[in-house]
């Protein structure tokens, strides 16, 4: 496959040994025949690349269309699986329906070695702006370039969206890294995501990255740290550096990116420096708060707004919020036009209105997707309810019906065919003055929610210190006693699970 074959001539001795040469792609891989089961799987027509003179040899042509015909015989379903749990046997995995990155990665790898294609497995181990890490394929092209792609998917060359910043990538190697042995000789202990020896770091194949340097004010015992990114939850440590005096050297890292400095005990992080900025410039700025200088900060979502959901949050742009005295609305009165598309939680207030019938109506041709609608009468600080009126339910799916509207639930919603002339609202039995309307359209649930319990902290030194927990009253939060030039995170304590640090400037949430 290597000398003799058609795709891997380019590749010298030391390339061979992780490309091609490996009896197992992943560790705990079934010891089967494998190669011979891949070889015979997705030809991918490459056999007739030998009669082109300007493709034979070309292993980015074989890749090319090899990933092809596997991303039209697996029909790839990539899905999140947090368990870790992942198939391991080559031709059971091609079985799954569905799959995660990982395990894709794996198959594509399998089958590419099994016909010679020099290919091989690059991750990042946790996103720097939100949960996870994600996995894809490489391949050693003939002019000595890494391409990634992502296997079964896409071919090379389109793994990766240009604005999505990493603060590592690994590669994943037969050979153990000798530097990350070291680190493990001498602590006795790695964190969950670097134990694995055998990796080692490409960062620089991907990004223009900066070495920064750490001043450690506190003696320690630990001869290495490391530098942690938030993943929604914790601070998650990825990359090491030696501690040599009071300091240590981070090298090749990502830019534009919040780190923490820690070392990392059988208990987990221990903090050793404040967090800070690395720009892009490679210049650090440490986050510190102060607590002299104090600050009012008007919040409205405890996580970065996620540009996919921009499209629903539009589709609200011309609804109208409309009251009648009569159930069918012959004679209903527009109250209210929504402009603008409310990735916060929408608000509208109005004057001596004393109706029976409320209701939201869906702009023409939209789906509806409204997700929430609290009412509140005239001198109540509670959302008052009534019976439910609205579309027949055109899809019938749970979750996604008009009582969706008032569960109190924002990820549940009301979406219909967009045909109809959608509409939901309430009948309160009565006429009832409305004086507050609260609106939540479909989205991702983590806008301020009426009736949650929240808490803002903000990191000082060690931990996190709580400035309070909130019940959202308004479509907002106002903290009024908080320090200026800190690091915060504010927490839905009644659902969701999303949250994501920010800094403050000029009354705006910057999410890092």
């Amino acid at each position: 496959m290597w000398q003799s074959g058609e795709w891997a001539t380019h590749v010298g001795f030391d390339d061979f040994c992780e490309y091609l040469l490996p009896y197992k792609v992943i560790e705990g891989q079934t010891f089967d025949n494998w190669k011979e089961y891949a070889y015979d799987v997705c030809k991918g027509n490459i056999d007739s690349l030998h009669y082109c003179s300007t493709f034979k040899h070309l292993a980015f042509k074989a890749c090319e269309r090899v990933n092809a015909e596997l991303k039209t015989k697996l029909n790839p379903a990539i899905i999140i699986n947090k368990s870790n749990l992942s198939i391991k046997k080559v031709d059971v995995a091609m079985k799954i329906l569905k799959g995660t990155c990982d395990q894709y990665s794996f198959i594509a790898t399998a089958v590419m070695r099994a016909k010679g294609i020099p290919v091989t497995i690059d991750f990042t181990p946790q996103w720097p702006f939100r949960s996870l890490g994600h996995s894809w394929n490489v391949l050693l092209d003939n002019f000595g370039k890494n391409l990634a792609f992502a296997g079964c998917l896409e071919g090379p060359g389109t793994a990766l969206k240009v604005d999505e910043k990493m603060a590592k990538v690994f590669r994943r190697t037969y050979a153990v890294n000798r530097e990350l042995e070291e680190v493990l000789r001498r602590e006795k202990v790695l964190p969950p995501l670097l134990n694995n020896l055998c990796i080692k770091d490409v960062t620089h194949e991907y990004m223009k990255t900066h070495d920064v340097q750490i001043k450690i004010k506190a003696k320690t015992k630990h001869k290495y740290a490391y530098l942690a990114v938030f993943n929604n939850q914790i601070w998650t440590p990825i990359y090491w550096g030696q501690i040599k005096g009071n300091k240590v050297t981070f090298e090749r890292m990502g830019s534009n990116i919040v780190y923490l400095p820690v070392c990392f005990e059988n208990s987990g992080i221990v903090p050793i420096g404040s967090p800070f900025l690395l720009t892009y410039s490679g210049e650090k700025k440490d986050i510190v708060p102060n607590d002299h200088e104090r600050q009012r900060l008007k919040l409205y979502r405890k996580y970065l707004f996620p540009q996919h959901a921009y499209k629903y949050y539009k589709s609200t742009i011309g609804g109208k919020i409309q009251a009648a005295t009569h159930a069918d609305f012959r004679d209903s009165v527009t109250l209210f036009t929504i402009r603008e598309p409310g990735i916060y939680t929408g608000k509208i207030t109005f004057k001596e209105k004393k109706f029976q019938y409320w209701r939201y109506v869906s702009p023409g041709r939209t789906s509806c997707n409204m997700a929430e609608l609290f009412f509140f009468a005239k001198g109540n600080p509670k959302p008052v309810y009534g019976d439910i009126i609205g579309t027949k339910d055109s899809l019938n799916i749970i979750g996604r019906n008009k009582e969706s509207v008032f569960d109190g639930d924002p990820l549940t919603f009301f979406e219909s065919h967009p045909d109809l002339n959608t509409w939901v609202g309430l009948d309160f039995g009565k006429p009832v003055e409305i004086e507050k309307i609260l609106y939540i359209a479909r989205g991702d649930g983590n806008s301020i929610v009426f009736g949650n319990e929240y808490e803002l902290m903000y990191w000082n030194h060690n931990g996190w210190i709580s400035l309070g927990k909130q019940t959202a009253e308004n479509n907002f939060l106002e903290y009024k006693d908080c320090p200026t030039g800190a690091l915060f995170l504010l927490q839905n304590h009644t659902i969701g699970k999303d949250e994501r640090i920010f800094t403050c400037k000029n009354g705006e949430q910057i999410w890092w």
